[in-house]
Parts: C-alpha cells; structure tokens; sequence
C-alpha cells in the first residue's frame, strides 16, 4: 500500500516536472482572459508550489527507491521468520498430534487391562487371563511377556526345591526342649491337654460327614465375628501304623506331598529340640481373600502304640507380618494308635496292620471373611483332607516292610554277614550283585498307585511289542559314552560341569539335541542311576512333576512303562508324557534310558499336550589304581553323560524354548547332583 502511495506521488512529481519545464503552468488565454485579480494572483502562487514541487521530484525518486528497497528487504526476512515459526508451528502441532495418539493408545491399553482382569477374576481354572493369552498361535502375549510369566514360575518352582533340599540336609539335634525355653510350659499344657482329649465325646457336636470309618463332626463357635468351630474327625486305615502316620505328618520333607494349600516349602525359625520345630508356612492366594500365613511350633510325641502331633500358633520368634497377607491362628493335632492283634504283637504285614487316626483342629482365618462361606468350605475341605492324607500314608508306605519286618530282615542280614565279612578280590561278580541288590525297584512310595514289578526277567528274556525297540534304543544311547561335542554349542561351562546344544533348523519346534557332562564327588554310579530311574526318588529332585508318575505296565524287572504329568506353567497348556524307562548295569557303568512311546498310552486329557523325549543318563564310578571301590566316600567320583532330545508338543515359541533350555537343563544338573550327593552322604559306601 506504501508502494502504491509512493507511485502515485512519484506521478504527481513528475508531471509538475514535465509541465514546468513545457512552460505549460499558465492558463490558457481564453482563461486569463476571463480571470479575474483574485484569480490570477492564485494561479501564480499554483505556479510557483508546482515549480517547487517539480523540483523535488529527482529527490523524491531517490528516497522512493531507498524506501522500496528496505521494505522489501524486511518483507522477505518476515516470511522467512513466518516461515520458520510454521515449520516450528507444524512440528510442535505433530508432536502434539504423536503425544495425543499416545495417550489414546495409553487409554485404550488401561481399559484392554482393565477388561482382561475383569475377564480373568471371573474364570476358574482356565488360566489367570483367559483362553487368548494362552500357548498357540494366536497368543496374545509377545515373546518377552511369555518367557517372563514361564520364567517366574520356573524360579518360583526352584526356590521351592531349593527349600526342600535344605529341609532334608538339616538335621534334628539330639536334646529335649530347655525347660527354661519361653514356649516350654505352653508346649507342655496344649500337648497334655490334646493327649487327654483321645476318645472324647462327640455330644453336641454336628456330624458333617459319615463314610465307613471315616467320621468328621463340627461345634459352631464364633469369636471376634469370624467361625472358629472346633472339628473333630476319626478315621481307620489299613496297612501303616500310627508311627508311620504321625511321621508323615511331622516330618517336613513330606509336607508338599499332601499339604496342596502351601505356596512354598515350610520354613524352619528355629529348631527347639530334635521333636519341636517352630515353623512359618505361606499358604497360597485364593481369589478372593487375601494371601495368608501361619506361625506355629510343632511337636511330636511317642507313647507305646500311641503317637501325637500338635500344632499350634505363637508370637514368641515371629516374622512381621507381610504387607497384603492375614496371619492364621491354629491349634492342630493328630493322635495316631496302633491296633493290634490277639497276643500284643506288631504284625509282619502291613494288610494286618490298622492305625485309628483323631484329628482336631481349631482355626482363626485372620482377617474377614464371611461365616457361612468358611463353614461352608470347612465342611467340604476336612473329609477330603483326612481321605487325602491318609490315602497318601498308605501309598507311600505299601512297599516298604513293616517294623517287625525289618527287624526279621536285619537279623538274617546280620546271619549271612557273619559267615563272610570279607570281600575276596576274585569274587568281582559277587561284589557287583551286591551292589545291585539296593537297586531292586521298590514301588513308588511317593504316591504312585501301581504295584511293585511281580515279575524277575530281566529285558532280554521280554516277548513285549517294545522289546525290540527299547534294545535298539539303549545301545544307541550307549554307544554315545565319551560322544564328540565338535559342532555343538557350549551352553554353559562352570567346573566340572559342560553343558552342549546342537540348533536343528528343520522343525517347527525346537528339537535341539542336549549334551552334558558332569562330574560328581561323595557318590557311585549305581547310586546315581538308582535314584534317577526309582520312582520312590521321582518327586524329590523333580519339582516340575504335578502328581506322582504313574506305573501303566511293568514290562520286566529293568523296565517300566510310565505316565507322568507335569504342572502347568502359564501361558503354557499342561503337558504329560508316556514313555519306557529302562535301567541297565554293566561293571562301574550304569546306564538309564527314557524314550516316548504310544504303546499302551493312555488317551489325551482335554487341555493338555504330549511330549515326546528321548532322554538317558550314563554314570561311571572312577575307580583309583588297584580297581577297586574306596571305603571312604571323599575319594569316590562318579563320571555323568545326560543326553536329551525333547519335543514340547504344541505350539511354543522357539526363541523361548531355547532361552529356558539355556537355563534349566545346568540348574537341573546341579540340582539333581546335589540331591544324590545329599541323600547318600551319611549312608557307607558300598
């Protein structure tokens, strides 16, 4: 607009010029003529301002120029600052458009959560979010998420076998309770006062339930608004004694095996003498009452044929209390008696053996929760506890000689040794028989329901449809003793231990064969093998086991057809395997086989998938110069090959199955070793 006001007067100048100097500003003589004075003298003055204004013309173009010239200059450095601010406009504008597409992102992932846990707090039982966040395909978990929720269980799993190693390491001191110990006198008021409760009346009391012997009554009682009802229940069972039956029941080292409340492995806070512990157990969450624990001493008492355990909750050496968790007040006992026969005496089989069981119990949930639910659950939990219980006593015992037995067995073994105390150099086969002789199959005293082998063939005399294969299979296997590892991957080195992998590309899932070597001292081969292929050892070196493995055929005295359920692991499904297990000894090497098979194979459980392994584990007892076995266990070694090849089954990514490969197949080793170094150490060696 400047610009244009600038033309038009630069017009203005120039044309005064052009009249000026054309001597053109005088009027016309027609106007003169009719001018008047006034008129004149007005036209002259016209004259002269336009002769001053035509001067000023040249200067004005000068500054007209130098004007427009600055102007534009200005201008063009406005738009590029205005061009700047936009870009800057656009970019702040695109980070606020990213930020705003976050927050919706952010907004929509809360409310996808906060579905999900709605989702999952309304299922039983088919996985903590649901059948889209499980193994397959169409998982919605990305790989990170699902190794992190199968590798938090697998620690959890480890730090539980961990704590059960070092509850069968500790042992139990020799001494009494100190009479000056705090808990001594409450100790010994609740235990006389449950031993006198033996046979007490039943009057008043409701009877939740009758089945055969087995009898469980209620009196309802309320204290501080919660149900605290006492429960009595009486039981018979056949085939264990009251002993045996107040051991499981004390002992630590069976309590995972029927106590399927607990989150973990008992802890020990002190030991208070060799038959009263003080125990802290966390029991697990139940959706939707708050996690819960327990403080208690236990203790365990003999009389006769009469034996008590009693459990009952104390401040005195305490933990605080966790935040989140309700602290349970117990007072517990279980009073065991033996019946025995005409004549007083303990019988040599266990099918004339009867124990009568009375358990009380009386329990203060801790923080709140409805009374009729807790009575409503009492009254369904307590029968199936005590069937439970004792169901796992008579399992795990059933094989095992009773007292009388064995004190039968230990004088004829104490006859033979008298008659040759001395092992001869010559007789190597005679040395070798007996050291066989402990690995006779025992049954399976951790629960298994299958009977013991009936039969004393060994493989090679088996007309079975597998004999052929399992032949095949073993020699294969061991043939490999001493195998090269050129090619393979070094998974982990640490010591004696060498653990290899061989990557397969060809399949869906990763079937990378597993090689590893290891080197044990305080232990024989035979010993080794023995505990590896028992199935009375299963469940304590295997914490991924659900139940006990089941026995589907006894195919020889070495040989066994197996069924084993392992627990789930979420977002994994459950998983069950069917395979032959087979053990063989041959001088200082021993040798067992694993290998899947579809032979007698149960159908598959819905949910679940089937492995397929072929697995063996080959042990060698390094004998010093001479040949012969040292009598002290510091000098024994014992050479271990594992070889594995196992299929999952199902879908499973591969990068993770390699990453927990990478980690558990070393922990298995050592925690396996471990175990057999810890169960024979105070045993002499053979």
């Amino acid at each position: 607009m400047l610009g244009r006001q600038l033309d038009t007067l630069q017009a203005y100048f120039d044309l005064c010029s052009q009249l000026t100097g054309r001597g053109k500003a005088a009027k016309p003589e027609a106007l003169a003529e009719a001018a008047t004075p006034a008129e004149t003298e007005t036209g002259a003055a016209n004259a002269a301002l336009m002769r001053q204004h035509a001067c000023h013309a040249t200067e004005f173009r000068g500054e007209a120029v130098t004007f427009k010239a600055t102007t534009a200059g200005i201008i063009h450095q406005m738009r590029s600052c205005v061009e700047l601010m936009c870009q800057r406009e656009d970019q702040w504008k695109k980070r606020l458009e990213r930020q705003m597409d976050k927050r919706h992102h952010m907004e929509d992932l809360v409310r996808s959560l906060q579905q999900r846990i709605e989702a999952a707090q309304q299922q039983v039982g088919a996985g903590p979010l649901g059948p889209d966040f499980e193994e397959g395909p169409g998982c919605r978990l990305d790989e990170d998420e699902f190794f992190d929720a199968v590798d938090a269980q697998l620690d959890r799993m480890d730090e539980a076998a961990s704590s059960m190693s070092l509850l069968r390491a500790s042992r139990l001191p020799s001494h009494g309770l100190d009479p000056e110990h705090p808990l001594s006198q409450e100790i010994a008021t609740v235990c006389q006062q449950h031993w006198d409760s033996w046979g007490a009346s039943t009057e008043g009391m409701e009877l939740l339930e009758s089945d055969g012997p087995l009898e469980v009554y209620r009196s309802c009682l309320e204290q501080e608004g919660a149900a605290v009802d006492p429960i009595l229940a009486r039981h018979t069972v056949t085939g264990v004694s009251a002993r045996e039956v107040a051991e499981m029941f004390w002992n630590l080292q069976y309590r995972l095996d029927w106590e399927r409340t607990l989150d973990s492995a008992p802890i020990v806070l002190d030991t208070l003498a060799s038959d009263t512990l003080l125990l802290h157990q966390i029991y697990k969450r139940l959706w939707p009452t708050a996690q819960r624990d327990s403080v208690f001493w236990s203790h365990i008492r003999h009389a006769e044929q009469r034996t008590m355990v009693v459990n009952c909750s104390t401040e005195v050496g305490a933990p605080p209390l966790a935040s989140g968790r309700q602290r349970m007040q117990l007072n517990v006992s279980l009073i065991c008696e033996t019946e025995l026969p005409e004549g007083g005496r303990l019988p040599t089989e266990r099918s004339q053996l009867r124990c009568r069981m009375q358990y009380s119990a009386r329990v203060h949930p801790g923080g709140w929760a409805p009374m009729a639910v807790l009575r409503q659950v009492a009254k369904r939990e307590y029968p199936r506890f005590m069937r439970r219980f004792s169901g796992y006593c008579v399992d795990r015992v059933k094989h095992m000689p009773t007292r009388a037995e064995a004190t039968s067995q230990k004088q004829q073994s104490k006859t033979v040794q008298n008659r040759s105390t001395k092992e001869e150099p010559g007789d190597k086969d005679q040395f070798f028989d007996a050291l066989e002789a402990p690995c006779k199959y025992s049954g399976d005293a951790s629960g298994a329901s299958a009977p013991p082998p009936a039969v004393e063939h060994p493989l090679q005399s088996l007309d079975h449809p597998l004999a052929q294969e399992i032949q095949a299979v073993c020699r294969a296997h061991w043939d490999s003793w001493g195998a090269s590892t050129d090619g393979m991957e070094l998974l982990e080195s640490d010591g004696l231990l060498r653990v290899y992998r061989h990557r397969l590309a060809q399949s869906d899932a990763a079937l990378d064969p597993v090689l590893a070597t290891y080197t044990v001292t305080g232990v024989t081969a035979r010993e080794v093998a023995e505990m590896f292929w028992n199935l009375q050892y299963r469940l304590d070196w295997e914490p991924t086991l659900d139940s006990a493995p089941i026995v589907l055929d006894t195919l020889a005295s070495d040989t066994l057809l197996l069924h084993q359920i392992y627990k789930r692991l979420w977002p994994t499904a459950q998983r069950d395997s069917v395979f032959w297990s087979h053990i063989r000894h041959a001088e200082q090497r021993t040798m067992v086989v694993n290998c899947s098979t579809e032979v007698g194979a149960p159908p598959l459980a819905s949910g679940r998938q089937r492995m397929q392994l072929n697995v063996s584990l080959i042990c060698e007892t390094e004998l010093p110069e001479g040949g012969r076995l040292p009598t002290e266990r510091s000098q024994l070694r014992c050479r271990m090959q594992y070889s594995a090849r196992v299929h999952p089954g199902g879908w499973a990514p591969k990068a993770i199955i390699r990453q927990v490969s990478r980690r558990e197949y070393p922990r298995f080793l050592r925690r396996f070793a471990a175990f057999c170094v810890e169960r024979v150490k105070h045993q002499p060696s053979q």
